[in-house]
């Protein structure tokens, strides 16, 4: 969960809390059993697509694909130089390793097993050689395995995210209806309403919009700062009537 989730899935456990302690002085026709109840089958929710999302967080990692591909261009290509060696003596052989790899993963994997069907011929002179092409398939499939299991990571992580918010959105929903039950059902127990509006309050909501205010209060000072030069407009204004000698001339 991101800090922004927890704060709110915490504000669902106090509500589940405040449910589990206070919930039977509400009438039984009363909407708010139910709202707590999808309340605390949300919070259930919640702490499933949690795991689900580090999970997928752990699958998506670039480390691990990183870490893939570097074996496997390590192994390409020290095949290549060797390769280039071998067809000295052997023309025949066209298995090649252009550098720098390619970038696109998809690109280097189709690149690796071409030099493996076209090497595979002469296994035993890359053998002699200390190229094992076996080592180079069993790069190519980690390599691609990796490659999958990030796709697949990321996209479960898409889909977890949404999942999140989802429940999210019908709990919300649950706390609106509980928002108006305990203010009319509990309206003559003060101790149970103000533990309520404290359980309710999201930390996040209220610091989020505290740094607005100040530069909303600070906009209009700026308006108090000319004021002491309008004196000095009507001095300059006054500055050419004063200094017109060529004026006086003609008067002259």
């Amino acid at each position: 969960m991101t800090k922004q989730d927890r704060q709110r899935y915490d504000m669902l456990i106090r509500v589940r809390e405040f449910g589990a302690q206070h919930g039977q002085q509400f009438a039984e026709n009363s909407a708010a059993p139910a709202a707590f109840a999808a309340v605390s089958a949300e919070i259930e929710r919640l702490a499933a697509l949690n795991i689900t999302a580090r999970n997928a967080s752990e699958a998506s990692r670039v480390a691990e694909k990183a870490a893939a591909r570097r074996v496997l261009g390590d192994v390409l290509i020290r095949a290549g130089q060797t390769a280039r060696v071998i067809a000295r003596a052997t023309p025949e052989l066209t298995a090649r390793v252009p550098t720098p790899l390619p970038l696109a993963d998809q690109e280097l994997i189709t690149l690796a097993r071409q030099f493996v069907e076209r090497a595979t011929p002469h296994v035993d002179r890359f053998a002699a050689l200390g190229i094992q092409l076996a080592d180079l398939d069993t790069g190519i499939t980690a390599f691609e395995q990796a490659v999958h299991r990030r796709g697949k990571g990321r996209n479960e992580r898409v889909q977890t995210r949404a999942q999140v918010e989802a429940a999210f959105t019908r709990a919300y929903d649950a706390v609106a209806i509980l928002d108006v039950s305990v203010a009319n059902g509990l309206a003559s127990d003060p101790v149970a309403l103000a533990v309520w509006k404290h359980g309710r309050r999201v930390p996040y909501a209220r610091r989020s919009n505290t740094p607005t205010m100040p530069e909303a209060a600070e906009t209009p000072e700026p308006t108090t700062g000319p004021e002491p030069v309008l004196p000095d407009a009507t001095e300059t204004s006054a500055a050419p009537a004063e200094s017109d000698p060529g004026a006086a001339e003609a008067v002259a």
